[in-house]
């Protein structure tokens, strides 16, 4: 698997840089092209509507490739591969905080709850955008709640209720920082407080592989705390045949073993 990621980041890193080049390219005989339509009457329309229909193809080819990345971890449920995948490109692009980024979300899949706070506080204060410290906060708080820390959980969720608030954010964003809100105390209250919500598990929205694993566990947990074991052992069925690197897994297997 490793050989097949260091592929896939060479490949991806040189079609990035690739997209960079085109662009500049592209760019570049604007301003004597727009000269000479203005001057003459020709028709140059054609040239930048070839400029425009390439431009389309390759963000539709950076999209795919996107998708193709990220499909490392919400499809395929691999976060060790999605970890390694970040972390070569994070040494590729050093000040791209992005991968930095992606790399802490994967460890708190991995379980690796401490690193992935420690990563996200290294790159909290380089966020420009409430919505970026809002995505920061909200998995700090899930590894709090992982890991215990009430009083840390309880400061991370206190500042996402500041930021959203504060009326900085765009509607749209003001309604997934609510969302991620909701989802934080739903966690908190099945793992720390272990409250039954049920219903309210039941109802949220799993959009792919990894949401549908996310969804099965806390329904598991939330029967397991209130001892319906033979519940909880059908939901826990369901993901233990997925990848062995997530936590998810790997404590639905030691619950189902109790």
């Amino acid at each position: 698997m490793g050989i097949l990621i260091k592929k896939l980041v060479d490949k991806y890193s040189l079609f990035l840089k690739l997209i960079q080049i085109f662009f500049i390219c592209a760019l570049l005989p604007i301003p004597v092209l727009l000269y000479k339509y203005n001057e003459t009457g020709n028709s140059y329309n054609l040239i930048f509507f070839s400029l425009f229909i390439i431009v389309l193809i390759l963000y539709f080819l950076k999209n795919r490739m996107d998708k193709k990345v990220y499909d490392i971890l919400l499809v395929q449920c691999d976060p060790k591969s999605y970890k390694e995948f970040q972390h070569l490109l994070s040494g590729k692009k050093k000040n791209n905080i992005l991968y930095v980024q992606e790399e802490a979300v994967a460890c708190y899949y991995l379980g690796e709850f401490s690193q992935s706070i420690k990563m996200f506080k290294f790159i909290l204060p380089k966020y420009k955008t409430d919505k970026q410290k809002l995505f920061a906060y909200y998995w700090q708080s899930l590894c709090y709640i992982f890991t215990q820390e009430r009083e840390s959980f309880k400061y991370c969720l206190g500042e996402m209720e500041n930021i959203l608030q504060s009326g900085k954010l765009k509607k749209s964003e003001q309604l997934d920082g609510q969302f991620l809100v909701n989802k934080l105390s739903l966690f908190n209250d099945i793992i720390l407080d272990k409250q039954d919500k049920q219903e309210a598990v039941e109802n949220l929205t799993a959009t792919n592989e990894l949401a549908l694993l996310e969804k099965s566990y806390l329904l598991g947990v939330n029967e397991w705390n209130q001892k319906h074991f033979e519940i909880a052992d059908n939901y826990f069925t369901k993901i233990i045949n997925a990848q062995n690197d997530i936590f998810y897994v790997k404590d639905a297997k030691s619950k189902i073993s109790e």
